[in-house]
């Protein structure tokens, strides 16, 4: 009973190896960013942030995927060595073959017989279970919202100074002056800027509107992450395809990132509300369902990814920020202040609800569990 009791805790631990490709998924989501300004067609102001996810990842993620089946028939395979070692599988075997034509039975009377309140509290608890994964499955998990370098309350700058500043600083990046300032490029934009505003042609500030996601509006958006963004790839990971765009490879991980956030969740409910209310014919059938749910428990990814959640709430504004240093994301107001471009993360309520539809889902699974062997065992002593 120990060994199995280690089996089926180790089962566990499988699926948190989809922490790291949780936080390759919702970094690839949030930190995606773009706008273009064009001034009266003198000049243009464009700035995009994208994260692609290369093959490296894809290759982490089906390695992730094939550990945990070898570990689902790992588990699976020493819990029937260890049912044979104390001569419970050739029991259980007999007892399957001897229900075989016996009569109909239901869990939900057989465990529940003489118990009204038992078999109501499960129906509500199924209920509330089922409710809280599918609003948590389609609310939003996650806002994010950004700040550009100059464009941004904290600038205590007029819209004409704004735009000044950020001409300013691209037209010395193509000059080759850097984040510098150079006086006639300064003197050069000034004028232009001037005359713009007095002819009214002067954009307003241009805004980064914040977003948020579902886990299904996260599926989506990244199995269909444009190629490129206008960004040249600075990886040679991108072997074949424009800018490291792999569709197959983002339709990949839409599709286990929906697996483990929302198919998942929701099959283990089902499966839960069938083993409990279908009629058997036997125990066989009830096993193969019972074991299915077991195996829509172990896929479930809804704690690893809100782990991985907080984790990017904590650390997005500064992974941001460094990010923008590093590939020419930051602007010059003067010598002493730098902006960069910043994105910050936050967890909203959907978050919440899906972890206690996760939680409620656990506690049931748990229930129906006494329930289940409850049923059997009442059944298999009336054969």
């Amino acid at each position: 009973m120990r060994v199995l009791f280690i089996f089926n805790r180790s089962s566990i631990f499988a699926a948190w190896s989809f922490l790291d490709v949780a936080v390759v998924i919702l970094c690839s989501i949030v930190s995606r960013a773009s706008i273009h300004e064009e001034v009266a067609g003198l000049a243009s102001a464009g700035f995009t942030v994208a994260v692609h996810p290369l093959g490296g990842c894809y290759w982490f993620c089906a390695a992730v995927i094939l550990s945990a089946v070898v570990s689902h028939v790992a588990v699976t395979h020493h819990a029937a060595l260890a049912r044979t070692r104390v001569n419970l599988q050739n029991l259980e075997k007999e007892v399957a073959t001897k229900l075989s034509h016996t009569r109909e039975w239901k869990v939900s009377e057989t465990a529940c017989e003489g118990r009204p309140v038992v078999r109501f509290l499960v129906y509500s608890g199924l209920t509330i279970c089922a409710a809280l994964t599918v609003v948590g499955s389609v609310s939003p998990w996650a806002a994010a919202e950004y700040t550009l370098p100059v464009f941004n309350d904290d600038t205590k700058l007029g819209v004409r100074d704004k735009w000044v500043v950020l001409i300013e600083d691209f037209a010395g990046r193509g000059h080759g002056h850097g984040h510098g300032h150079d006086a006639t490029t300064k003197a050069s934009v000034e004028a232009m800027v001037t005359l713009l505003e007095a002819g009214g042609a002067l954009p307003d500030v241009p805004v980064l509107l914040p977003k948020s996601w579902s886990p299904v509006q996260a599926a989506w958006e990244l199995a269909n992450l444009p190629a490129g963004d206008g960004i040249e790839l600075r990886s040679n990971d991108g072997e074949g395809f424009p800018n490291g765009y792999y569709p197959v490879g983002q339709w990949f991980l839409s599709v286990v990132f929906m697996t483990a956030t929302v198919a998942a969740p929701m099959a283990r409910i089902v499966v839960h509300w069938l083993a409990w209310t279908s009629t058997w014919f036997g125990l066989k059938d009830h096993d193969t369902l019972v074991s299915f749910g077991v195996v829509c428990g172990r896929a479930c990814g809804v704690e690893v990814t809100l782990l991985a959640l907080i984790v990017l709430c904590a650390r997005m504004g500064e992974a941001s920020e460094s990010l923008s240093e590093k590939f020419g994301g930051c602007v010059d107001l003067d010598d002493d202040e730098r902006q960069c471009f910043t994105a910050t993360l936050r967890v909203e309520h959907g978050a919440w609800i899906a972890l206690g539809g996760t939680l409620a889902s656990a506690v049931m699974t748990w229930v129906l569990g006494r329930l289940h062997e409850s049923a059997r065992a009442t059944v298999a002593a009336g054969a």
